[in-house]
């Protein structure tokens, strides 16, 4: 596109228009516009509608009276749709754009919005005036010195107040107002146009024709070189005039130093020159506005002429060299070389050296103001000096250039290079010779030189070695030990890398961090530690780059530390379980052998490798401290505590023993005692007696003591043990006495027995019969089926085994007591038993036994619950007075 679109940023210049209908409102920012031919132009517009309307359509149209009522669109039309784009919505924005306006495009343009209850169009539209730029010069003729305006002319105000950009014979100049007044100088004599700034649109070029008298006025000499008296030479004068120079003057010093005038013209010939031509000369330019006069020129006229055989010689040939005066004829000279005075040709002729060429004149002795003409002597030689130069420092991967110099004549003509004596490369002549390695690698390092050959003869250039730089590679760590590394002893590690220049810092890095400030190729640890340990590489850097090693693993060993013991189950450890327990250690290398100690006796069935140890089903002998020994090859340690085991176990081996030992003499005292092993230790320690008739709770406690020992306490004894996991009875130990009883004491105990027997009968009938009749006792309204029984003895039974059973002898005891029995079933069984508490070989024993049972003939229950049947019974003992 040519153009750029024009943004207005003008106020609203008028008023909106309102719509016939309530509601609608067409609003143009601004109604006129003013746009640059070629340029876009954007036209704002915003409008509103009625919520009740629903647009169906916009377009924009050109406002003709005669299709006022038959709008068409324009981006329809052919003369725009490929120009025109529509930038608003349905909704408020109906900005409309027209690209690459042309002249015709100068109309009024007005927007129309469809909706679904009629069609409405804004009032009054938009004004679009297409204008040019045009350079308006005035005075278009100025003399120099004199004002001037230029101004870049358009036919409307282009709306949004552009800037102006202004170019003399198409560059570009400082000033970007519309129009710009100065006073003109010759520079300004030049062909002008403008443009709008952020457009490439520029009017047609205007001339401004400048004025002014003659300057830079100059005169040169043909032929430019030596002038020799019998030669031809034309002075030209040459002027910068407007108009152009009208009259041309040569003058000329003369004997009293002063400028006469001697020719008119802008050339002046001396055909023939003599040495009296020779002067100073100067010419003067004129036109109708005024003069300009030209430098001094110093012509020069040579009498003496040099000759030179031959004029080009190899080194070693001779050469001549002649002087001639054509104005006099003075016969000594003395020869230059290059204006400095040759003091070492004495004779006019000599052999031929490189240093010889050069420019030759001569003078004459007498006549320093006789000058000769030069000539060029060129003196032949095989190429020297050779010498090879290197573009810039040579890195690996970078293009270097050799460059071959050689002071020869005729130049060379072919360059050859050689690297490490091995032709690489041939190349025709010249001044000098480039050989360019692109990439260079390691493989192009190593001796270089250049051998520079002409007609003449070769010659060869010192070698230059090339050196290629380049950063580090094979960059790799090691060791100091090799083999294993222990904790405490002293490491150092190294870093080696290839590079050039040589590797300038080195950088280490332990698990990728910076091991901080080492910067020296080896990284030392004078006592290593478990902290040490870690993977570690390198990083090798010079000026060209950087290079890291791979990584190596420093793994430092160490005898076993932190050892201690686990078990599992961590809670209580019951007898038969299965326990596990479990030496941990930190070591390196891991733990080689593990010895298990209990009670600082070492285990020797538990020493081995495994660090696991499980009871599988432990017993109380296997109580006690453990502890464990960890082992390596570097040392051992024991586990900083032991672990205690405490087996616990529901009493065992319960035994009862009686002292004195043997048979009891009656009236004396006697003590039982409860033995048994249990973990927790035994909290209840309950006695029984028991004969052939039955078994009944003879006291509590761990003793069991009489301090009379009576006939009546003769039986069999034993203890229940029991602790919060269970109990275990003793086996039964028969207590004897010496001694008798008599029958009387024998026949009132069992009276006592009749009728401790027919009360309790009666009263036990009762209590069944009550049962019978609610469906339950009250023992049982409390979820207690336990029977009850009574028991009736001669003995002391209610005592503890703390309570001794001594009595007057005096007294025939009786004692009655109740005791529950053990859960029993549904069924009650109800009985008594009365005996005689002597043994049945005693003489004049009676005793009577009365039982009651229910009509479901429930059998007996036995002590201790042997059966659930409900028993109610009680026992009637004689003491002897």
């Amino acid at each position: 596109m040519l153009s750029k679109t024009l943004l207005v940023t003008l106020t609203l210049l008028s008023v909106s228009g309102v719509l016939s209908q309530s509601g609608w409102r067409v609003t143009y920012t601004p109604e006129g516009i003013c746009a640059l031919k070629g340029s876009s132009v954007d036209m704002r517009c915003t409008y509103s509608h009625p919520p009740y309307h629903k647009v169906q359509s916009t377009f924009w149209f050109i406002y003709a009276w005669r299709r006022v009522w038959d709008p068409q669109d324009l981006s329809k039309d052919s003369e725009y749709s490929d120009r025109v784009e529509y930038l608003g919505n349905k909704n408020s924005d109906c900005t409309f754009r027209i690209n690459q306006l042309r002249k015709t495009d100068s109309k009024t343009y007005r927007f129309r919005v469809l909706t679904d209850r009629g069609k409405y169009t804004g009032e009054p539209g938009v004004t679009l005036t297409i204008t040019d730029l045009q350079v308006m010069v005035y005075p278009d003729t100025v003399t120099e010195g004199q004002s001037v305006r230029l101004t870049c002319s358009t036919t409307c105000t282009l709306t949004g107040s552009p800037a102006f950009i202004w170019y003399r014979d198409g560059s570009p100049l400082s000033f970007t107002g519309q129009s710009h007044l100065f006073r003109a100088s010759s520079e300004d004599r030049s062909r002008y146009s403008c443009a709008v700034k952020g457009y490439e649109l520029h009017s047609p070029a205007v001339t401004l024709n400048v004025r002014y008298s003659p300057k830079s006025t100059s005169v040169s000499v043909s032929p430019s070189g030596e002038i020799v008296v019998g030669s031809s030479v034309t002075l030209t004068c040459s002027s910068d005039a407007n108009p152009a120079v009208q009259n041309y003057s040569w003058y000329k010093k003369n004997a009293r130093s002063s400028f006469s005038w001697i020719k008119y013209g802008s050339r002046y010939t001396i055909e023939k020159i003599q040495f009296g031509d020779a002067g100073e000369f100067y010419c003067e330019a004129q036109n109708v506005i005024g003069t300009d006069r030209s430098p001094h020129v110093n012509l020069k006229v040579m009498c003496l002429k040099v000759e030179i055989y031959p004029d080009s010689a190899r080194e070693g040939e001779m050469v001549t060299l002649t002087c001639k005066n054509t104005c006099t004829r003075a016969s000594t000279f003395q020869f230059y070389r290059n204006g400095q005075r040759l003091s070492n040709i004495v004779r006019n002729q000599f052999t031929a050296r490189s240093d010889n060429a050069g420019n030759y004149s001569c003078r004459a002795l007498y006549n320093n103001f006789f000058y000769s003409n030069t000539v060029i002597l060129r003196v032949k030689y095989p190429p020297k000096s050779i010498s090879v130069s290197v573009s810039d420092e040579i890195v690996e991967g970078s293009s270097v250039t050799l460059t071959c110099s050689s002071d020869a004549n005729p130049p060379v003509q072919r360059y050859t290079w050689f690297k490490n004596n091995r032709a690489v490369s041939s190349e025709t002549g010249g001044p000098e010779d480039r050989y360019t390695i692109k990439g260079i690698t390691l493989q192009d390092a190593g001796d270089y030189y250049c051998e520079a050959e002409n007609g003449i003869g070769t010659n060869r250039s010192p070698p230059k070695h090339l050196d290629v730089q380049y950063s580090p590679r094979n960059t790799s760590m090691s060791v100091s030990s090799p083999g294993e590394i222990v904790e405490g002893s002293s490491v150092t590690l190294t870093c080696s890398s290839d590079a050039s220049p040589p590797v300038q810092r080195y950088t280490w890095f332990k698990n990728n961090r910076t091991v901080s400030p080492w910067r020296r190729s080896s990284y030392t640890f004078t006592s290593i530690t478990l902290q040490d340990a870690g993977e570690y590489y390198c990083v090798a850097e010079n000026d060209i780059g950087t290079n890291r090693s791979p990584p190596k693993r420093v793994n430092v060993q160490y005898a076993p530390k932190n050892t201690s013991v686990s078990v599992s189950p961590s809670g209580e450890i019951m007898a038969g379980s299965s326990v596990t327990l479990t030496c941990s250690s930190d070591a390196n290398p891991p733990v080689q052998r593990y010895t298990w100690f209990k009670n600082n006796i070492a285990l020797a069935s538990w020493t081995g490798s495994g660090l696991n140890h499980t009871i599988s089903n432990i017993v109380s002998e296997d109580s006690g401290q453990y502890y464990c020994e960890t082992r390596n090859q570097h040392g051992t340690q024991n586990s900083s505590a032991a672990v205690t085991i405490d087996v616990q176990y529901l009493p065992k081996n319960t035994s009862v023993s009686v002292s004195p030992s043997g048979e009891i003499v009656e009236g004396r005292s006697m003590n039982l005692t409860c033995s048994s092993d249990a973990n927790p230790p035994v909290q209840n320690y309950t006695w029984f007696k028991k004969n052939d008739t039955g078994v009944w709770q003879a006291g509590s406690g761990q003793s069991l003591n009489f301090s009379n020992f009576r006939s009546w306490n003769r039986g069999q004894y034993y203890c229940e043990a029991q602790n919060r996991l269970g109990a275990q009875n003793a086996s039964a130990l028969f207590v004897t006495v010496q001694g008798g009883r008599s029958l009387i004491a024998a026949a009132a105990v069992g009276v006592a027995a009749i009728l401790a027997l027919v009360f309790l009968g009666v009263v036990c009938l009762r209590r069944r019969k009550s049962t019978n009749e609610t469906g339950h006792t009250e023992g049982d309204r409390e979820g207690n089926k336990s029977p009850i029984y009574g028991n009736v003895s001669g003995m002391a039974m209610s005592h503890t085994g703390t309570q001794g059973t001594d009595r007057d002898d005096s007294e025939v005891p009786l004692y009655s007591s109740v005791q529950p029995a053990n859960i029993c079933n549904q069924e009650q069984v109800l009985y008594s038993t009365v005996q005689n508490p002597l043994t049945e070989y005693e003489e004049g024993v009676q005793y009577a036994s009365i039982q009651f049972r229910p009509s479901s003939a429930a059998p007996r229950s036995k002590v201790q619950g042997a059966e659930d049947s409900c028993v109610i019974y009680s026992t009637v003992s004689n003491c002897n007075t």
